[in-house]
């Protein structure tokens, strides 16, 4: 019997898989990709139907020859990559490089590491899926074309060394809008109207409402109107409800699902999280049980769960909480038409394997992470949360009162995961159509409207998901990117652009609106998602999307060249440049010439006047928003909340009630 090769990405994998074949089975890891396109050059023969150039990286040739000679002494290669599109490309390159035959090489896909998924994925191995590959070579085609082109546009405008990308872009985009829309946004003043009344000797509180919602007054007078017109009155009941909810839970983790809970709850970077999770999927040790993954594969967009899996949970579910925490039927969890059916959600290999029995193995983001995936699955399984809930409407003139008042009678699921509906101690008295209700006290309430509010890392990962922009194999690399080019700041867990990531995206959204339009993103992803069903032919998409951008890029360089900003002293072109994390207008003759510049935005002229010296006062932009300044800077250093300006204009409109 001849050698049996396997290869797979990384050591850990290696080590864990080996264990599972045993000696028979010689088993390496490429470390990732073996070649790619070149680093020096743009790689791609856009005329010769998107030919692309690959080459060796060079950090992996020592790989590449183990690899060789690994092969050379087996009858049988097994290549054992990931399940998702860069894990099948990465499998076709191995296959090209070492010049495999499809009868000396086969593929085996798998989405847990245990012995049992081990043993069926090599008793049924395959070949490499060509869509994947063609559908990952393309988007890497197209992420080559826009970086290649729009990064020399950035140069002409910006110092050298800059970088712009198809997805990134974008991110980077969504991040400098919300920053606009903050520093935009104009604080303003509303007021709304809470009663307390009695019936049956029993007292609640009621809002004024309009509709489903509180009546928001948007001018204190008439607020105080409906509130004397209230006070000491009766209210009529028009409907008592009273009626059991359900709450159901969530499906298992997937990808931005893990990602998000984990920057929320521990602050953990969607790279950290991916990183722990590719620990847990490759395998760890677990005392007794030996060294397996623990989790299932990690980078999903389906809610998919297998029957074996769904059988184990139900088995758990009565021994850990009761019968009674055990609904009827299994669960199962509608998956997205764009989601990759093939894989499953996220789940634990064993489930028996508890959070506290696996914590004394795993480090303490590790158990975090697995408890999470754990909690979620189980949940997933388990009955619903019940509750009793009460809503009273009533009436009072043209006043509508509304009050709605909910208590748990069951925890369900909630026993280990998620948290509860609004709840209340006490439900509503029963009421009856035309009862009267007596006005005890009225009280008003002063709000104010908030900005929209910056990203975190969890909400710009549902951004993407929601958009359609990237997958979850790219959800953590896209914002690792905008740090690393700094583009985007993290602060107090808030994502702010620098100086520099809004000039860029400004100047990418003003040249480029075809490629920066969040559609047109979401649109490719689906092109590509078409391209590994094989309803799309690969070149296809390059081609629409190079006969127009070759196009835009050349119309953009022209207008760049004649809107160049030119340096006073020396005549040569302006070009902004990085400080630190903001950006400055400088010379490009630097170091002969070292004219410089403010690129900050100009202050805007409002109606107010310094109350310490008259002037007037200006609006400027600080590194957490716009604020009220006195023109007379440096000589006068007041400042001010915007919120003078806001009570300036609300005097000036006070007879709107909006």
């Amino acid at each position: 019997m001849g050698g049996r090769l396997v290869v797979v990405e990384s050591p850990a994998k290696a080590r864990t898989i080996g264990r599972f074949l045993g000696s028979r089975y010689v088993v390496r890891a490429s470390l990732g990709h073996i070649r790619d396109l070149p680093e020096d050059d743009f790689g791609v023969e856009t005329d010769n139907g998107f030919k692309p150039k690959y080459v060796l990286i060079p950090a992996k040739r020592k790989v590449v020859r183990a690899l060789a000679a690994a092969a050379k002494n087996a009858d049988t290669v097994y290549i054992a990559t990931d399940m998702d599109r860069e894990g099948e490309a990465i499998a076709w390159h191995i296959k090209e490089v070492l010049g495999l035959s499809d009868e000396v090489c086969r593929r085996v896909v798998f989405s847990e590491i245990t012995p049992q998924a081990i043993k069926r994925a090599f008793a049924s191995p395959s070949q490499i899926d060509m869509r994947k590959v063609l559908a990952q070579q393309a988007r890497r085609i197209l992420d080559r074309i826009v970086g290649y082109k729009l990064s020399p546009l950035l140069w002409e405008r910006f110092s050298p060394g800059l970088s712009a990308g198809r997805v990134q872009s974008v991110a980077l985009r969504l991040v400098a809008e919300r920053e606009k829309q903050i520093r935009e946004f104009r604080p303003r003043r509303f007021w709304t109207i809470t009663v307390e009344v009695e019936a049956a000797n029993t007292r609640f509180e009621m809002d004024v409402v309009d509709g489903n919602e509180k009546r928001r007054f948007w001018n204190r007078k008439k607020a105080e109107d409906v509130a004397r017109l209230l006070e000491a009155s009766l209210a009529e009941v028009v409907e008592w409800k009273a009626w059991k909810q359900e709450q159901r839970p969530f499906p298992p983790h997937i990808t931005s699902t893990l990602q998000q809970e984990m920057a929320s709850l521990h602050r953990m970077s969607p790279q950290e999280t991916m990183r722990h999770a590719q620990a847990l999927y490759e395998g760890v040790d677990v005392g007794e049980r030996g060294r397996r993954g623990v989790i299932t594969y990690h980078r999903t967009d389906s809610v998919r769960v297998a029957g074996v899996a769904v059988r184990a949970v139900r088995k758990l579910i009565p021994a850990l909480f009761g019968e009674e925490y055990l609904p009827q039927k299994s669960r199962r969890f509608k998956v997205s038409r764009y989601a990759q059916a093939a894989h499953e959600a996220i789940r634990p290999t064993m489930v028996d394997l508890t959070p506290d029995e696996a914590g004394r193995f795993l480090s303490k983001q590790q158990a975090l992470l697995y408890e999470a995936v754990w909690r979620r699955f189980v949940a997933s399984q388990m009955a619903d949360a019940l509750y009793d809930v009460t809503e009273a409407t009533a009436r009072c003139g043209d006043v509508e009162l509304y009050a709605l008042r909910r208590c748990i009678v069951f925890d369900g699921f909630l026993r280990v995961y998620g948290r509860a509906l609004p709840s209340h101690d006490t439900l509503l008295p029963q009421l009856n159509t035309g009862e009267k209700l007596r006005v005890l006290s009225v009280r008003i309430d002063e709000h104010q409207t908030q900005p929209p509010s910056r990203y975190t890392e969890a909400t710009l990962v549902r951004k993407l998901e929601q958009e359609g922009i990237g997958r979850p194999s790219t959800y953590a690399t896209i914002i690792h990117t905008l740090y690393r080019r700094r583009y985007v700041v993290k602060r107090g867990g808030r994502l702010y652009p620098t100086e520099l990531g809004e000039h860029v995206a400004r100047l990418l959204v003003e040249r480029f609106p075809r490629v920066m339009d969040v559609g047109f993103t979401r649109w490719v992803e689906g092109e590509l998602d078409r391209i590994e069903e094989g309803e799309k032919e690969w070149r296809g998409l390059l081609e629409e999307f190079w006969a127009a951008f070759s196009r835009e890029v050349e119309e953009a360089r022209e207008r760049l060249s004649q809107n160049r900003r030119l340096c006073p002293q020396c005549g040569k072109p302006l070009v902004l440049k990085k400080k630190g994390s903001g950006v400055f207008w400088g010379c490009s003759g630097y170091p002969s010439c070292r004219y410089r510049e403010s690129a900050a935005p100009q202050p805007q002229p409002t109606n107010l006047k310094c109350q310490k010296c008259g002037s007037p006062m200006v609006i400027r932009y600080g590194r957490y928003g716009p604020f009220l300044a006195c023109s007379a800077f440096p000589k006068c250093r007041n400042t001010q909340s915007l919120n003078h300006l806001n009570e300036q204009e609300e005097t000036s409109d006070g007879d709107c009630d909006g």
